[in-house]
């Protein structure tokens, strides 16, 4: 059966070999990327999640809650720039690097706020005498930060209320993707593509961050997350002032994920609001990278350097590991082997009826760990209710939800999920995983391969699956294929001007 996103990504490549998108400009900026990112993303949520909202590359759904949060923004970020005056960056410069991430995702390392996907990259550089300065663009405001950054949420929202005054613009070229994704039966309809309505906002926030890396002085721009606006505005900025950019892979990437794979058309140049280079975990997601870069001329280029996180994290803070794992021993008692469970916040009611089915049928052969996708920590509450309502004793959503990802994964036998990228970190740690969405096999061919993922349609079929296969454990591998001193060596060379 075809998944989802390849379906997506079959669309979209056909009318990129029909149509020359590349030469698509407008503002004076090739806008394809955003085109599809829209049209890949809206297309999917509209596709697999049962729900009327399809998030924009801005999340501005809730407009009462968004106003609201954003007139008290300010006065947060002053109050948590002061409590936390002592880790604040300091001055302008000179710096070599400059980090950007939006994110939010942090882990306590020794009682402070440790950004999983900068820190680890900005001690590396560290190491090598590079100074770096990071810029948290998350609301979070988690504090005490483990390394100094400069909070700028608050000036990225301050602009987004601007950019709402200012003339907007329509693209219309763009109805003709409409049309030709209507005409292959794409759910299509009220989804908006158009670019023209983003490009004041991208352009102000291009803008701030070129001010910024200017006075910072610095030669390189890292950023999480590149698809979203506040990344192709960062990447804008970095590309205008002539210094490389470069994205850190924070979770799914491969062949059938917009950003990352199956360019049809890429300008000879290279699209200005794409990185010019892709730090990736293994050789695998690097190879999907380089069968499209390689039209650009040497403008975008993957770099394997591996999860410095997950290589790192049981030597961080080794006391509070140990706590993590007392706590989860604590909660489950004697009740072994214990399964993980990665939620998306996608799931419809009607599949999480069917996971805390099974997990109840199970009854107490198994420990059940039921981790919340990290951007919707939320659900956590909801999902831990639902469980003590159907009288699940041996799971748990909150403590799984707060305790860190590779805590978990060190400790757990088996792992289950509908897609979640978490199926490639369980793999490097020899845990193995069954997906119940039909998407997993394409999304995780390498770790299909290699013997540690499978699918089952379905969670309670997934369910059965895990536990037999935990019986009669195939072995397998799942070790991340890359070369991190090969990596750091072409980030220096790109530092020194060799990009």
């Amino acid at each position: 059966m075809q998944g989802v996103n390849s379906r997506i990504l079959d669309w979209l490549n056909a009318f990129e070999q029909a149509v020359p998108v590349d030469t698509w400009v407008h503002e004076d900026i090739r806008v394809w990327p955003i085109i599809r990112f829209k049209a890949a993303f809206g297309l999917f949520y509209r596709m697999v999640a049962e729900d009327a909202h399809v998030p924009g590359l801005v999340d501005t759904a809730a407009r009462s809650a968004w106003l609201k949060r954003l007139a008290s923004l300010p006065l947060r970020q002053a109050r948590a720039s002061w409590l936390d005056r002592i880790h604040a960056a300091r001055g302008d410069g000179p710096y070599d690097v400059v980090f950007f991430n939006e994110e939010g995702r942090y882990s306590a390392v020794e009682d402070r706020c440790y950004d999983n996907y900068c820190d680890p990259l900005v001690r590396s550089l560290a190491e090598r005498g590079f100074r770096s300065l990071r810029l948290d663009g998350s609301d979070r405001y988690c504090l005490p930060r483990y390394s100094p950054s400069r909070f700028v949420r608050a000036q990225l929202d301050v602009l987004a209320v601007a950019a709402r005054f200012k003339r907007r613009t329509t693209f219309a070229p763009v109805a003709e993707l409409e049309g030709f994704l209507e005409a292959l039966g794409a759910p299509v309809t009220g989804l908006d593509l158009d670019p023209g309505p983003v490009l004041p906002l991208l352009r102000a926030q291009a803008d701030y961050f070129k001010r910024v890396l200017r006075r910072s002085g610095a030669r390189l721009g890292v950023v999480v997350c590149y698809y979203n606006l506040y990344g192709m505005a960062f990447d804008l900025a970095c590309r205008e002032l002539g210094i490389p950019s470069m994205d850190i892979q924070h979770g799914l990437q491969g062949a059938y994920h917009a950003a990352y794979g199956r360019w049809g058309r890429v300008p000879a140049d290279g699209y200005e609001l794409l990185p010019s280079l892709f730090w990736c975990w293994s050789t695998d997601e690097a190879a999907v990278i380089a069968e499209w870069a390689e039209a650009a001329r040497g403008r975008h280029a993957a770099l394997p350097g591996g999860n410095l996180l997950l290589s790192s994290w049981q030597d961080l803070d080794r006391p509070a590991r140990e706590r993590e794992r007392e706590a989860l021993v604590a909660r489950a008692g004697d009740v072994r082997p214990w399964m993980l469970v990665t939620l998306s916040g996608l799931e419809p009611p009607a599949v999480l009826d069917e996971l805390v089915a099974a997990i109840r049928s199970a009854g107490s052969q198994a420990f059940w760990w039921v981790r919340c996708h990290p951007g919707r920590p939320e659900q956590a509450e909801g999902i831990q209710a639902r469980l003590a309502v159907d009288g699940v004793a041996c799971a748990d959503a909150l403590l799984a939800t707060r305790t860190p990802l590779y805590t978990l994964l060190g400790e757990v036998d088996g792992h289950l999920t509908g897609f979640s990228s978490t199926v490639i970190e369980a793999a490097a740690l020899g845990v193995p995983s069954v997906m119940w969405q039909a998407d997993g096999p394409e999304l995780f061919p390498a770790q299909v391969l290699n013997g540690l993922a499978t699918y089952a349609p379905g969670p309670s079929q997934a369910v059965a699956a895990l536990r037999a296969w935990l019986a009669a454990p195939t072995g397998g591998t799942g070790r991340l294929d890359a070369d991190l001193a090969a990596a750091l060596d072409a980030v220096s060379a790109a530092i020194r001007g060799g990009v």
